[in-house]
């Protein structure tokens, strides 16, 4: 997990960076910036999980800096934190994901840190296999794709196929609803794969072909569409 604090305060800022260490039950990367432009250079050089964001600034206020993250990266959680309560109506605008009060941060702190495990957690979903004595995780995100053959389902992954008897219809209710489509009667998608559509066929990045049902062609099409724009 990956995390940006940026507040001009750098005492506010050490003390911050320790409690968040001292509050995770995991380990994070956690970056420091004074100003608007090392956190956007941050964001550019890799992705935050999190910003926890000062909205009270000399150079460009937290608003301001909210929307150009939400534009670079969408799935990034915002947490403002200012002593300005009077802003926390004007904050839903930009749909933070918690507004922490400094002067209380002692008690809000950790429902905020537990706030951003469980997204996160739910952003990196696993897909649990159980067959007969072995249980493993497979990350959702590395499944290209899942069929179903002679009463066993196949999870596609790039370097190998993991097998297990159960029945498709199992396994998409244990996928994320976001990045999996199902094409037809015996397969299931990762739309993250999905080099383009053609026609009745899809082409996923490594270069097998699916073929897509007449009855779900439109709702792949729909689904993949709708997949991209929130990329």
């Amino acid at each position: 997990m990956r995390l940006i604090l940026c507040d001009d305060d750098a005492s506010f800022l050490s003390m911050l960076s320790a409690r968040i260490r001292d509050g995770f039950s995991r380990d994070a990367e956690i970056r420091t910036c004074t100003d608007g432009n090392a956190l956007m250079e941050e964001i550019s050089a890799a992705p935050a999980d999190a910003v926890f964001l000062d909205i009270d600034m000399p150079d460009a206020d937290g608003f301001s800096l909210a929307e150009q993250i939400r534009k670079k990266t969408p799935g990034c959680m915002v947490v403002f934190c200012t002593c300005h309560n009077e802003l926390v109506y004007e904050s839903f605008e930009y749909e933070p994901l918690w507004f922490l009060c400094k002067d209380r941060l002692e008690n809000s702190l950790g429902p905020v840190l537990a706030k951003i495990e469980e997204r996160t957690r739910a952003a990196q979903k696993e897909y649990i296999v159980r067959a007969g004595s072995m249980l493993r995780r497979v990350s959702c995100e590395d499944i290209l794709y899942v069929d179903v053959q002679k009463h066993k389902v196949r999870l596609h992954l790039k370097n190998e196929t993991v097998e297990f008897r159960g029945r498709l219809s199992d396994a998409e209710e244990n996928l994320p609803e976001r990045d999996f489509v199902k094409i037809n009667s015996g397969n299931i998608v990762n739309l993250k794969w999905v080099s383009s559509i053609r026609g009745s066929e899809i082409i996923l990045e490594n270069a097998e072909t699916l073929a897509v049902s007449r009855s779900a062609r439109r709702m792949v099409r729909d689904a993949f569409y709708s997949y991209l724009e929130e990329m």
